[in-house]
């Protein structure tokens, strides 16, 4: 059962918002609209995270909605419940992020990069719910980043490179596009 957030609330605003792709949301919204490929399934972190903080979280993943790309707020909002999961923590303290990094291997190590640019943000915007030790915690440690080029390198199927026939017919397509305008 989804819980819906408290709209009685002074912390939460049903006001419409818009995405930086120009898709408007509400807040309390189970899904909220990112772009026209992106509907992110916010109702899935009600369970998952303390009901204390659950609107500081939602705020400052508006300000990703707002500001930053539809697939970076996706990404941190899959990492965030993936985090919450793998620990069974409905808080962010620094045991829950402990560990968190040790049950990440070292091909996923970077989703913790980017949940501690979301938790900084998040302290940065002044929401409850991120302590200062938890940032000093975070910026104490070294994480390495998403390795680049992987997929290409391998030529995956799926997120890899275009092979010549599916270029040709990207670039036919293209012209043709041109043409008719």
């Amino acid at each position: 059962m989804m819980n819906k957030v408290d709209l009685n609330s002074p912390v939460i605003s049903i006001d419409q918002i818009v995405s930086r792709a120009g898709y408007s949301f509400s807040l309390n919204d189970n899904y909220w609209a990112l772009d026209k490929n992106i509907r992110l399934p916010v109702h899935e972190i009600y369970e998952l995270i303390d009901k204390k903080i659950l609107p500081s979280y939602l705020k400052t993943l508006r300000y990703y909605a707002e500001n930053l790309s539809s697939a970076h707020t996706n990404n941190i909002h899959t990492y965030m419940m993936h985090m919450l999961r793998s620990v069974r923590s409905e808080k962010i303290d620094e045991v829950a992020l402990i560990n968190y990094r040790a049950a990440l291997d070292k091909g996923n190590e970077y989703y913790l990069g980017t949940i501690r640019g979301f938790l900084r943000r998040w302290h940065e915007l002044g929401y409850a719910g991120v302590s200062d030790d938890v940032i000093e915690l975070l910026d104490g440690w070294i994480i390495k980043g998403n390795v680049k080029g992987d997929v290409i390198k391998r030529l995956d199927p799926v997120k890899g490179p275009l092979s010549d026939i599916e270029l040709q017919a990207f670039n036919e397509g293209a012209i043709q596009a041109f043409e008719r305008i």
